[in-house]
Formats: C-alpha cells, sequence, structure tokens
C-alpha cells in the first residue's frame, strides 16, 4: 500500500507493545494518580529508547512530558499529543475492558487508542528511529505530551510553550484532528484539519423580547451560509470543475453528499460550509449557541452581530457565557505543502483535503499564538473514527504502522529543509 517501507517489524512490535500498556492507565477525570504513573512510564520508555525527556508540572495533578531531539539548527518543529482520555459510560458495553489494552481481531482495543495515545506511540516511534538512525536533521524537533486536553482549557500546552527556551523558534506543529479516509465518487482522499470552528454561547433573561421569538426557530440547529472561505473555496476546487467554487453552499452540500454516499466515513459538509446556531428554550431564559467558521474579513465582535442580525434578534441584551475564537492555518504553508505530496508520493491511491472540524483541540491554542498547526494522523486502511469518545474505540495494528511510515516519511522531509512558511 505505501512505496517506502523504513521502520522493521521490532519497532512495529514495541510500538504494539507500548500503546497496549498506555491503554491500560485510566487516565480520565481527576484521577491524578494515573497521570503520575502514565507520564513516569512514558518517560522512562524514552529514555530507555536514548531519548532525551523531561516531566514538568504546569500543575501537582496534571503532569506533562517533553521529548527534544536536536537538529542543526534552533528551528522547531512541534509534535503534539496527550494521554488524558474522555470517560467511559459503561465498560460492559464494550467487546474488550476498555482499559485493557488487548490486542485482538488486528487491533489495539482501549480508550484512547485513537484519541490519543495512538498518536504518542506513533511520535515516539519515530523520534525513537530519528534518535537510533543518527539522522542529521537541520529543523529541531519537540514532542509535548500533555494530560488535559480533553478539558479544553489548553492552559497546560500554554503553559510549557511560554516557557520552551527556543519558543521563537517554532516554525509550525504537527497533531490530530485530520488522516481520516474519505471517498468522493470514485476518488480517495485523506482529510488535513486546517482550522477549528469558533463556539460562543450567549444567554437572555429578558421576558418580554423571548416570548417574540418564534418558536420554530426554537431547539434546532439553523444553518447560516456565508460566501465559501479559503479552505472551502480549496476544497471544491479539488473535489468538482471549477465553476462548482460558484455555487450555493446548499447546493454543493447536496452534490458532495451524494458523491460521497458509498463512503464508510463521511465529512458533515454542513460544518465545512455554514455557520451554525441553536436558540435553547428555558423556563426563564433562552440560550444562543453558535458554532462559526473562519472569518478574517470580521472580528469576532462583528461575526457575533452579524449572526444574530441574521436570526433577526437584534435588540436583545444577549450576555457571552463563553467565547472561543475560530482558528486555521493557511493552506499554503509548507507544512500543508509537504503532507500534500508526501501523501501523493507514497501513497498515490489517495489525495489530501483541507479540513475545518466543529469542536476544538489544543491546536487552536498554538495558532492564536501565531503558530500553524495540521491535524494529520493517517488512518488508511480505515479504523473507524465513529468510535472516537464511543464504545469499542481501537486503532487497527496495519494503521498504526502505517501512520509511523507516513509520519516518518513527512518528518525526514519537513526536518532536511528549513520550513520556510508560506509557500
Amino acid at each position: 500500500m505505501l512505496s517506502v517501507k523504513r521502520i522493521s517489524d521490532r519497532y512495529q512490535q514495541q510500538a504494539v507493545d507500548v500503546l497496549s500498556s498506555l491503554l491500560r492507565f485510566r487516565t480520565v477525570g481527576d484521577s491524578s494518580t494515573v497521570y503520575h504513573e502514565a507520564v513516569s512510564y512514558l518517560d522512562k520508555t524514552a529514555r530507555q529508547m536514548g531519548l532525551t525527556s523531561q516531566i514538568m508540572y504546569p500543575s501537582t495533578s496534571r503532569p506533562l512530558l517533553v521529548i527534544k531531539l536536536d537538529g542543526q539548527s534552533k528551528e522547531t518543529l512541534l509534535l503534539l499529543s496527550h494521554l488524558d482520555v474522555a470517560p467511559v459510560s459503561n465498560d460492559s458495553h464494550w467487546q474488550y475492558p476498555p482499559f485493557g489494552g488487548y490486542l485482538a481481531k488486528d487491533a489495539i482495543w482501549g480508550r484512547g487508542a485513537v484519541d490519543c495515545k495512538g498518536l504518542v506511540v506513533v511520535w515516539l516511534t519515530i523520534l525513537r528511529w530519528l534518535q537510533e538512525y543518527r539522522k542529521r536533521l537541520k529543523t529541531s524537533i519537540i514532542f509535548l505530551v500533555t494530560t488535559d486536553e480533553e478539558l479544553g482549557t489548553g492552559d497546560s500546552l500554554r503553559w510549557v510553550v511560554e516557557r520552551i527556551s527556543t519558543k521563537k523558534y517554532i516554525s509550525c506543529a504537527l497533531n490530530e484532528g485530520g488522516g481520516y479516509p474519505i471517498q468522493f465518487g470514485q476518488k480517495s482522499f485523506l482529510t488535513c484539519q486546517v482550522g477549528e470552528k469558533g463556539h460562543s454561547l450567549f444567554f437572555t433573561t429578558e421576558q418580554d423580547k423571548i416570548k417574540k421569538i418564534e418558536p420554530k426557530k426554537r431547539d434546532k440547529v439553523i444553518h447560516l451560509s456565508q460566501p465559501l472561505s479559503a479552505v472551502s473555496h480549496h476544497l471544491v476546487k479539488i473535489l468538482l470543475p471549477p465553476l462548482f467554487t460558484q455555487v450555493s453552499p446548499r447546493l454543493l452540500t447536496a452534490i458532495l453528499s451524494w458523491q460521497q454516499r458509498n463512503s464508510p466515513q463521511q465529512l458533515d459538509l454542513t460544518q465545512l460550509f455554514f455557520h451554525q446556531a441553536i436558540i435553547h428554550s428555558g423556563q426563564d431564559s433562552l440560550s444562543l449557541d453558535f458554532r462559526f467558521l473562519p472569518d478574517n474579513m470580521r472580528s469576532i465582535e462583528e461575526t457575533h452581530q452579524n449572526l444574530q442580525n441574521r436570526l433577526r434578534l437584534q435588540g436583545i441584551r444577549w450576555i457571552l457565557q463563553h467565547c472561543s475564537p475560530s482558528t486555521s492555518s493557511p493552506i499554503h504553508h509548507s507544512l500543508y505543502h509537504c503532507i500534500h505530496t508526501t501523501i501523493n508520493s507514497i501513497c498515490p491511491q489517495f489525495n489530501v483535503i483541507p479540513h475545518i472540524t466543529p469542536g476544538y483541540s489544543d491546536s487552536r491554542v498554538l495558532r492564536l499564538m501565531g503558530i500553524p498547526v495540521f491535524g494529520f494522523f493517517p488512518l488508511i486502511t480505515g479504523t473507524p473514527i465513529t468510535n472516537i469518545h464511543s464504545d469499542d474505540e481501537h486503532l487497527k495494528t496495519s494503521d498504526l504502522y502505517y501512520a509511523i511510515e507516513i509520519l516518518l516519511e513527512i518528518i525526514l522531509r519537513v526536518t532536511s529543509t528549513p520550513t520556510a512558511g508560506l509557500l
């Protein structure tokens, strides 16, 4: 399936063993003891591989791990992943225990196999290979493993990046969020996450004005179209003839939905082409929940006002309860180009398409700090992403092996030449 193979069976077996071990740590909720045990295990494993690692403490309950590999210059590529995982609602609903790390049916089973302990093991294996084979890299590499990503605050990542002595030399980063296979018609693609929607939550208690809001607007998702963003425009140009960039978002959604109807995993196209709003009814109040696409033409305040105007909610005093801005990385960046060309070179049955995700990860923290981030954990043999945050999460061993090969090739290409930025 790949035209390159650098990783030996010995590396592959160790990757499976380390992932199985990591999955046995119940790193969920506020189990501070387990986080320390998991990070200590990873630190010990990294040191046994000959890597330079350090445990740091943004808080007493949530340690993190920093692994460095020096290159010939201070310019730095950042690799991200996390050890904390989503909760498990009921262990008995799983085919195999969610914190057992079982190897069965050609897959490793457990909460966090895909999100995101699998990627931890991918980065660790790649760094071990680079260290063992003494590859002289022009670019340095820092691998950060956090334990609070699922909280959504980004506190640990923000804390550690501010303390990295070479922070100003961080040129770009690779993280989770993309790499999922999608089929449009007869063509196969891998997503690359280049941005995340923003999220704002408002509420009001103005009873007289609440009564005037039409019932049909309440408690349902309202899709609000906008002109195609740079990401959506690029996506449409890849998937359809050029004239379709002038077509309305609703028609594009219908056309592309039909094209991907036979794809085992599908893009939520409404998330790519529309802002979304939900007006939640309460007994004495209303809340207004916005999920909005990146828009470099408007400030976040202007975006809020524009969305409220389009919903005809002017004149209501909305109180802002939560706001997380949308973020995006430029699709003309050299790292995105490297991902694209590497896939075309070693895995030509796939092409790469940019993707904006509705939820947010630690990538937004770096983007808000001015560091371009691209989410790419390639699962080319079809590990189901629907099991993430759900029952029976697992990672196919073939996807683990291929992800190591693909991301190693990308990193070799990125670190062999300075990552200049925009092309």
